[in-house]
């Protein structure tokens, strides 16, 4: 099992859209945790799944 890590500056962000949606509707900002954190527990728990992407560079 992986570990989800969190860089302080995307904590802040989390906390950051928490606030915003909260202000409208608390639950819903509460679900929209609970689905990024379920997601990111799939992310990590199955790091193979769906189809690779590549970008190309365009500048």
């Amino acid at each position: 099992m992986g570990v989800i890590r969190r860089r302080p500056l995307a904590k802040a962000d989390l906390i950051e859209m928490y606030r915003v949606i909260a202000r409208d509707n608390p639950i819903a900002a509460q679900n929209y945790l609970y689905g990024l954190e379920a997601t990111l527990r799939t992310l990590v728990d199955s790091p193979e799944i769906g189809n690779a992407r590549f970008k190309k560079n365009i500048l």
